[in-house]
């Protein structure tokens, strides 16, 4: 309506959680560019924008996605983003875990990826590491977080030690 370019509107859509949007648009612009980014964030809205995030052909093509991105690009909000769908979704929870850590030799203290390497953990029944690492977490963060709150319950009641 305003004339706006589209990498401005990516933004607001990505800025509004707008992913059914987002998702085309990051696409069509990667398209247009090759710019690897822009492969990772259609990645990510394709995911984001899934009603059924345990949809087997999304999945697929948003690891398949990442996995070109993290092959081409050092960002490790992609990296993590990749580790985290493939624990999650117990993809492949050691090759999860292994981008979660490679991510934290870049940012150790990112609670975002601690949560994640904890989620690992507890789902590859690595209760101690779990529990230890969520704990951390919890200090740093706090309760305010659903998807922390949904982790630290999982693992506080199945792994306290």
């Amino acid at each position: 309506k305003y004339k706006t370019d589209n990498e401005t509107l990516l933004q607001l859509y990505a800025v509004t959680k707008n992913y059914k949007k987002a998702f085309p648009l990051a696409n069509k612009l990667y398209i247009e560019s090759g710019d690897i980014t822009l492969l990772g964030q259609s990645a990510i809205y394709e995911y984001e924008s899934s009603q059924k995030k345990d949809d087997k052909v999304v999945l697929g093509d948003v690891v398949k996605k990442l996995k070109r991105v993290v092959d081409a690009n050092t960002d490790p909000l992609y990296e993590n983003y990749l580790g985290y769908i493939l624990i999650d979704h117990e993809i492949n929870v050691k090759e999860g875990i292994r981008y979660i850590k490679n991510v934290l030799k870049v940012q150790p203290d990112s609670a975002f990826y601690l949560d994640s390497l904890a989620w690992g953990y507890y789902k590859s029944g690595n209760c101690k590491e779990a529990y230890s690492i969520m704990k951390k977490v919890i200090d740093i963060e706090g309760l305010e977080d659903e998807e922390l709150i949904n982790h630290w319950n999982a693992i506080h009641s199945k792994c306290k030690p």
